[in-house]
């Protein structure tokens, strides 16, 4: 009875290990998982426009509500993460800034692709808010002693974020 037993064991677990090890390999060649870090308000990603519609919804408009964009981070502040850049194919990058500093990202997310849910505007940032951003940016002096005029930019105005995180 007991080699009865074993003819079925022994082949069942070559078979199962066999078996295991195919599927490790097949996963490992194809495996991709997208993990979504959520930051402020909570939203469905759902029906995000591109930065390039974006753009286009903002022409001849000073604000846009309740809007869902998405695209790459150029750049994210290095002193609190209060502020990312979108990129923009289309001209200058977008300045995001959390709203109210209720939340902040992590600094080391430029590159990242994102989802921002808020309010798009334009407006005119003063040359005291430019030169902050500039150091917090970790600008040189120089350079942000060159900052002089006020300029006209779309802004969006954040309430809450989620950042792709591809795992391969």
């Amino acid at each position: 009875m007991k080699r009865v037993s074993l003819l079925f064991i022994v082949p069942a677990i070559v078979f199962s290990s066999c078996q295991s090890g195919n599927t490790e390999q097949a996963a490992e060649e194809t495996h991709v998982v997208i993990i979504d870090s959520s930051y402020g308000e909570s939203f469905d990603k759902k029906g995000a426009i591109t930065v390039s519609q974006f753009n286009e919804q903002m022409a001849g408009k000073d604000s846009l509500d309740n809007i869902i964009v998405e695209g790459d981070l150029s750049e994210v502040c290095q002193a609190m993460g209060c502020w990312v850049k979108l990129k923009n194919e289309s001209g200058e990058d977008i300045f995001v800034k959390m709203r109210g500093h209720d939340f902040f990202v992590p600094k080391d997310v430029a590159g990242k692709h994102v989802f921002l849910k808020g309010t798009g505007i334009r407006e005119v940032t003063t040359v005291e808010e430019l030169q902050h951003y500039a150091e917090d940016a970790g600008e040189s002096e120089e350079a942000i002693a060159a900052i002089t005029e006020p300029k006209e930019e779309l802004k969006i105005d954040a309430s809450g974020v989620i950042i792709e995180h591809v795992q391969e």
